[in-house]
């Protein structure tokens, strides 16, 4: 069944004063899409309004564009996968990158761990004297605060030798991470 090729047309009524416009510029009311144009009419005459009609033709007015109700589909598809994730970062479909990104965050953390241990130690130090940095410390602190059950003595001397030196800790500190 083939659908009717010619656009539609829309109606679009002006009811206009005539003491407030005399020459027809501006409306006090707008009525659009109207069918029923007899009674509209005869309630502007009794109220000494003039009306004016035009038809304007508007194209082609499709209810059910694919367009439309692709984008409204995706917008919704796109809603639905923001509630159900709700702001989580999803695990990496590769077990390799998984792995990977369990390295990195493991070394961060020891880095951390090494940043938080000679903070402590600088704390504790008195005036003058230097601090002293273990790197029984920084396991200490890689275990209270990341949770880490085992850590390495060379993983956590790595991480102390490398804060070490981006800290400048030659000049106030000691450690035993270099032996």
């Amino acid at each position: 069944m083939r659908q009717n090729t010619e656009p539609k047309r829309l109606l679009c009524l002006w009811v206009e004063t005539s003491n407030t416009s005399l020459n027809g510029t501006g409306a006090s009311c707008v009525a659009q899409g109207l069918t029923d144009t007899k009674s509209l009419r005869q309630s502007a005459a009794v109220a000494g309004m003039t009306i004016t009609t035009r038809v304007v033709k508007t194209g082609w007015m499709r209810p059910h564009a694919p367009g439309g109700l692709l984008f409204v589909a995706l917008g919704l598809i796109l809603v639905a996968a923001g509630y159900v994730w709700r702001g989580r970062v999803l695990r990496p479909l590769s077990a390799k990158r998984a792995q990977a990104a369990v390295i990195r965050d493991r070394s961060r953390n020891l880095l951390r761990s090494a940043d938080m241990a000679i903070a402590g130690a600088r704390r504790r130090a008195a005036h003058g004297e230097p601090a002293i940095v273990t790197v029984g410390d920084v396991t200490r602190v890689a275990r209270r605060h990341y949770g880490y059950l085992f850590v390495e003595r060379e993983e956590a001397a790595a991480a102390l030798r490398q804060r070490y030196e981006a800290a400048d800790c030659r000049v106030d500190c000691m450690t035993d991470a270099f032996n």
